[in-house]
């Protein structure tokens, strides 16, 4: 008798595209199996390409603005309802697909390149309830980088483009703190030093 492994979404990239739909999508997961795999978003099924036994491709189909959970199907029937969510945007305005890095300290200044549509559209970045001014496109029109403000706690905020376009989860970490400096002697053409950090 051969036990099957309960099938499983780790992460879905991208999470954000536009309501036109043609986006693909990445599903990273466990114990994908060949057959006759689907993708529902909401109410619309699109077929699925397996393209390993941990990723599955899917293309999103045109949807309202609006976010929707997305299901795999296996034949028809339900394989597993994922806890990651998929956003249909309006494609006339500046949104992120993607970022990185997707992390930095509460002191901010962290340099994030963020993916997307309509960035050309863009004059600033929304973190949370922080706003700052964008620091330019990055070589074409889909990638801008926005510098991280200064945090006053740690945690998640979602950085976004426009206060009406969906955003991408960015986590503040504390600042790390220097205890001590190893070694605290050593010769003027010694370039070795490490910290101790908390």
């Amino acid at each position: 008798l051969e036990v099957m492994s309960p099938v499983s979404i780790l992460d879905v990239v991208p999470s954000v595209g536009p309501i036109d739909g043609g986006s693909l999508v990445t599903i990273q997961g466990h114990a994908f199996r060949p057959g006759e795999l689907s993708c529902r978003f909401d109410r619309t099924i699109v077929a699925a390409t397996i393209a390993s036994a941990s990723t599955i491709l899917c293309k999103t189909p045109q949807h309202a603005q609006t976010t929707v959970q997305l299901e795999l199907l296996q034949a028809g029937h339900s394989l597993h309802v994922s806890e990651h969510v998929f956003t249909f945007v309006d494609a006339s305005l500046p949104f992120v697909v993607s970022i990185w890095p997707s992390l930095g300290p509460t002191a901010g200044g962290t340099a994030i390149t963020l993916q997307g549509y309509n960035l050309e559209l863009a004059s600033r970045c929304i973190f949370g309830d922080l706003s700052v001014q964008t620091a330019g496109l990055l070589g074409d029109e889909h990638r801008i980088v926005c510098v991280s403000p200064k945090q006053g706690q740690r945690g998640k905020v979602f950085i976004a483009l426009s206060s009406e376009s969906a955003g991408v989860a960015f986590d503040y970490y504390e600042d790390p703190l220097a205890l001590a400096l190893k070694p605290q002697l050593g010769s003027l053409r010694s370039e070795e030093h490490t910290s101790e950090l908390q």
